[in-house]
């Protein structure tokens, strides 16, 4: 693999990581407040943190393709913000 090819890749992931990352934290965030909304005496803030973490493959299953489609989008906003597809470009 090139190294350029390389160096996009490596780009557009780190940017879908981050869209990625920032989506699921606050995904997590609103069903935690959800949940703490629920409280009863039988029901504390142990039992809402563990409903919102073992909630979170799903939220994860749900986000990937949206955060991908953004974090490539985001991602080559950022190279071309630069003029880096440009140098690729015209370097053939």
């Amino acid at each position: 693999m090139p190294i350029w090819e390389r160096y996009l890749l490596s780009a557009l992931l780190r940017a879908c990581g981050l869209a990625f990352l920032i989506f699921l934290s606050l995904a997590f965030f609103i069903l935690l407040m959800e949940e703490l909304a629920e409280i009863k005496p039988g029901y504390g803030l142990t039992q809402a943190l563990e409903y919102a973490v073992l909630a979170t493959p799903r939220w994860t299953m749900e986000l990937l393709p949206a955060t991908a489609v953004l974090g490539v989008l985001l991602g080559w906003g950022a190279l071309a913000q630069h003029n880096e597809l440009l140098a690729l470009r015209s370097a053939g």
